[in-house]
């Protein structure tokens, strides 16, 4: 089966964070929230190969404000080490996303 189509977004957000110092330890809190200004519903136009002709398969009509919440935790060491773990969550009118990253950073 192959298949064909594009989407077009231009998004814009406002938002801020919070960070605080604690000897070694960075704690960190975000919130934004977030408009999509041209926003396509996603379509896909597919084929099987060698077998009939094209259809389109719809998508979702994702909606236009959402919200960005999240946490990360930042942990320096004394061999210019940082280790940190982030957390995302976006909410949209029936749609979330959760994401998740550890890093291990060497700065030299």
């Amino acid at each position: 089966m192959t298949g064909l189509g594009s989407i077009g977004t231009m998004a814009s957000g406002a938002g801020g964070r919070v960070e605080s110092d604690i000897g070694n330890l960075v704690p960190e809190v975000h919130a934004a929230w977030l408009y999509d200004i041209v926003t396509d519903t996603q379509e896909i136009t597919s084929t099987y190969t060698g077998a009939g002709g094209a259809f389109k398969t719809n998508g979702v009509d994702p909606a236009r404000h959402g919200a960005n919440l999240g946490a990360s935790v930042a942990l320096r060491t004394i061999s210019n080490i940082t280790l940190s773990a982030n957390y995302d969550a976006e909410f949209r009118e029936e749609y979330s996303s959760h994401s998740g990253m550890l890093t291990i950073n060497y700065s030299f």
